[in-house]
């Protein structure tokens, strides 16, 4: 169920948008409640101590440095839509962005953007992640955007879709291994560990594995006969 929080200090506009949302969750066929808010600080201190958690919350635009403290430091990490936004202040002020913006002339089909792109996100952040931690950061890798794990210099290198979020930490390959779904994650030498689903090809003559992107890793002869069961 998606859960949806509505404030606007204009209680007319609040019911329209409220209305608005709940349409569009028909329309979608998504099963969700929508919530309107009176009291917005209250509603604040109850979000970021933890006691309520929505999924997407919409805010007024008069509240956006309200908006700001709540989008980083809100702990369930919910949804942002800014209401009643005026058309020039679309882009450029926030350092954390709302996934969707309604302008002050917002109409019913807005509405409907601003919630498909809202589920989108949410979609993403509840698919099934790797989860790093280490000293410096957090970070969670969608098991769909990794090519492939290699393990070098006592630590475990993250290779994904995307070469910018390459990523490593202090780990020990088999640990990793242990970790991860074996139906997705396979390993192929003693130093990868590869995501059956970005292989593109399976070189027998050249004993290799070649990638969704154009890597080729070297299958080892001890895990020859196991990738030769994956790829009959």
């Amino acid at each position: 169920m998606v859960k949806i929080a509505i404030y606007h200090h204009d209680s007319e506009y609040q019911k329209k948008v409220s209305q608005d949302f709940i349409n569009s969750l028909k329309q979608s066929q998504v099963y969700g409640k929508v919530y309107s808010i009176q009291n917005l600080q209250k509603f604040s201190e109850n979000l970021l101590n933890g006691k309520y958690q929505f999924d997407i919350i919409c805010i007024d635009t008069a509240e956006k440095e309200h908006a700001q403290r709540l989008m980083e430091h809100t702990p369930s990490n919910p949804e942002y839509i800014l209401l009643d936004t005026p058309t020039e202040e679309v882009s450029g002020y926030m350092r954390y962005k709302p996934a969707a913006w309604i302008h002050s002339d917002g109409s019913g089909q807005e509405v409907a953007k601003a919630l498909q792109s809202c589920l989108y996100h949410l979609h993403r952040k509840r698919e099934e992640c790797f989860c790093i931690r280490t000293k410096a950061k957090s970070v969670r890798i969608p098991y769909r955007q990794i090519l492939y794990l290699e393990s070098r210099l006592h630590q475990v290198i993250v290779h994904t879709v995307r070469p910018q979020d390459v990523c490593a930490f202090a780990a020990v390959l088999d640990d990793v291994e242990k970790a991860l779904p074996e139906e997705t994650f396979f390993r192929c030498h003693q130093s990868f560990l590869v995501n059956i689903d970005n292989i593109y090809q399976l070189d027998r003559t050249g004993r290799a594995l070649i990638l969704s992107n154009g890597e080729t890793l070297g299958i080892s002869k001890r895990y020859y006969k196991d990738v030769n069961r994956i790829f009959p």
